[in-house]
């Protein structure tokens, strides 16, 4: 293993200079990250750590509640402390190995159709595993049955018994001890401590995990059924419950008031300027735009979103603030409300009016039909005022960041991006005109503080700047070193870089490693997901230490307590590239198929 470790392995130093576009532009030159460590990932490192279980911190079934879950990991609450277990799903812990009974000849072993009978000898079902390989010639035993017929359905099965024969048993996940390593040392560095809960990582055993699969049943949707816990894969995670404020945050809630807790998946917040995109519609859609024409996920709900990210990662109050009233409108899975952990806005169950009723009941507004003076409050003017609470929390300038979260791509306080690089075909169409001539004007590029929630994750999604056309060259050249060596490479294994060079590795691989590692790295910022706790202060905004992040509440004026919190931050894996790369040329297909078909109506 290597001492010097990439962003999606373990280990980090703070970048010392910003990567220039020169710099990015060049794809034979290495995206150098300037990161290195000196702890080594391995298998032995993470077993180490010897992971307390379930019973032995006192975590009760009785105390486990429903909380949601994502395609990879079901997540209980655990009330008592205001902490959340993650539990690995699966839809099959194993590979299928076929069990059918084959039929075959004791005497000469051949495989014999089901439906014929050998009158030479003693029929029965056997593993095809237990057949010695016969003589494949004519007449080498006395079947009756025509030679070609059995030589022909022993060949059939002969092909499936040396499958069988070799296929190995699919490996477990590996342990989220890795994956806990890979948050603590990389992503808290590039994103900040601030915004990442602690974590642990919990032992559970199968008969506890059974136990639990049964008792989330009954409250899980029915579309997240097909999967269910590992049972073999015994380890979980436990961190912060980020539905509710910190405990040391209590003594300034105002009692009796509920806490809300804003989900939001931000998503990949540019589009790439790599000269390498070849398709016009990729060169002016960001991605997730451009994923709404999937074939098959965007058939996964009834309208298309309207929300950008470019809006919403532009820097700009007004388009922020339009990205966020989409979200609103079309949230899809992208956006979710919870009160008091109790999902209150979430897919299936976002109209408006519900998320309008919750959020007087948060901001203790009567109901419209009181006769109360505060009861002219309209739905729409509370959820114009919550979005303004959203794009606040969202834009907080953080002061207090120590001095080991300095900026990962910048050493300034602020960072710049290319500004052509937030303007998609959805992104706010009619000020699209007017902004870009506002840029013109002032000759500065957008800009989003590095110390806030959203400048944090953009400068990691950042580190992305070939895109997956340009990156998909590096990750081929790898791959194909990796297979003319025989080996391969995970995260376990530390560095992609110095794993190359351990075998002699000619520069251009070395440079692809660079290249692809930070691709790997920015699609976990790009998939991650924003927390937003919120609840009402007894003080108000102005008699909040600054140490206390906090907003002022759109009605009253009252200081409003947040915590943000950045979560879904698990390594990708290395051929995560491959199934992106599919997913693009379906929604090509996707869009395709739909201008066409708006051509036709015109």
């Amino acid at each position: 293993c290597s001492k010097s470790v990439p962003t999606n392995c373990i280990g980090t130093k703070s970048r010392n200079k910003a990567m220039t576009k020169e710099d990015a532009a060049e794809e034979d030159e290495g995206v150098e990250l300037s990161l290195g460590g000196e702890v080594v990932l391995t298998e032995a490192h993470a077993a180490s750590l010897a992971p307390m279980s379930l019973q032995e911190a006192g975590i009760q079934l009785t105390d486990l509640k429903y909380r949601g879950e994502g395609n990879f990991t079901l997540v209980a609450a655990y009330e008592k402390k205001r902490q959340v277990l993650r539990f690995r799903k699966v839809k099959e812990p194993y590979e299928k190995v076929s069990t059918k009974k084959t039929k075959l000849c004791h005497s000469c072993h051949l495989g014999v159709c089901e439906s014929t009978d050998c009158s030479n000898s003693t029929i029965s079902a056997v593993e095809p595993a237990d057949a010695a390989a016969p003589s494949l010639q004519s007449g080498s035993c006395d079947c009756p049955i025509a030679a070609p017929h059995c030589c022909r359905c022993y060949h059939s099965r002969l092909i499936s018994i040396k499958k069988l024969q070799t296929r190995k048993l699919k490996k477990p996940p590996k342990s989220l001890n890795l994956t806990y390593l890979y948050i603590e040392t990389v992503m808290k560095h590039l994103l900040g401590v601030r915004f990442i809960p602690p974590i642990e990582v919990l032992h559970a055993d199968t008969e506890y995990l059974t136990q639990i699969n049964t008792l989330m049943r009954p409250f899980r949707p029915q579309n997240r059924l097909v999967k269910d816990i590992d049972v073999h894969y015994h380890e979980a995670i436990i961190t912060s419950d980020v539905a509710f404020l910190p405990i040391e945050l209590d003594k300034f809630v105002l009692e009796g008031r509920p806490s809300l807790c804003i989900e939001l998946k931000v998503k990949q917040g540019f589009i790439p300027v790599s000269t390498l995109v070849q398709e016009k519609v990729r060169r002016t859609w960001c991605r997730f735009c451009l994923m709404q024409f999937h074939l098959k996920k965007g058939r996964q709900y009834e309208t298309r979103s309207q929300y950008c990210p470019c809006d919403l990662f532009s820097g700009v109050k007004s388009r922020m603030v339009s990205a966020l009233m989409s979200l609103i409108q079309t949230p899809q899975n992208n956006l979710r409300v919870f009160k008091n952990g109790t999902p209150a806005y979430i897919v299936g169950n976002e109209s408006p009016a519900d998320l309008a009723a919750c959020l007087r009941e948060f901001f203790d507004i009567p109901p419209s039909s009181s006769s109360s003076t505060n009861a002219e409050v309209t739905d729409e003017q509370l959820i114009a005022g919550f979005v303004e609470t959203l794009y606040q929390a969202l834009t907080y300038e953080f002061k207090s960041l120590p001095v080991s979260d300095e900026a990962p791509v910048s050493a300034s306080a602020e960072f710049s991006y290319p500004a052509d690089s937030h303007y998609s075909q959805l992104c706010s169409r009619r000020m699209q005109e007017e902004q870009q001539q506002q840029q013109q004007q002032q000759q500065q590029p957008t800009q989003l503080s590095i110390n806030c929630v959203l400048g944090r994750i953009l400068s990691v999604q950042l580190l992305d700047r070939l895109g997956i056309d340009g990156t998909l060259s590096h990750y081929n050249r790898l791959v194909k070193f990796l297979q003319d060596n025989d080996t391969a490479w995970d995260c376990s294994k530390g560095s992609l870089k110095d794993f190359v060079e351990s075998l002699q590795a000619p520069l251009s691989v070395i440079q692809s490693a660079q290249h692809y590692e930070a691709y790997l790295t920015s699609l976990v910022a790009k998939d991650c997901s924003v927390m937003l706790t919120l609840a009402p202060s007894r003080l108000p905004a102005s008699e909040l230490p600054d140490s206390v992040a906090h907003a002022k509440d759109p009605v009253s004026g009252r200081g409003l307590l947040m915590n943000l919190a950045i979560v879904d931050l698990d390594p990708k894996p290395f051929d995560k590239i491959r199934l992106n790369y599919k997913e693009d040329l379906e929604a090509l297909r996707g869009f395709d198929a739909t201008a066409a078909e708006n051509h036709r109506q015109d």
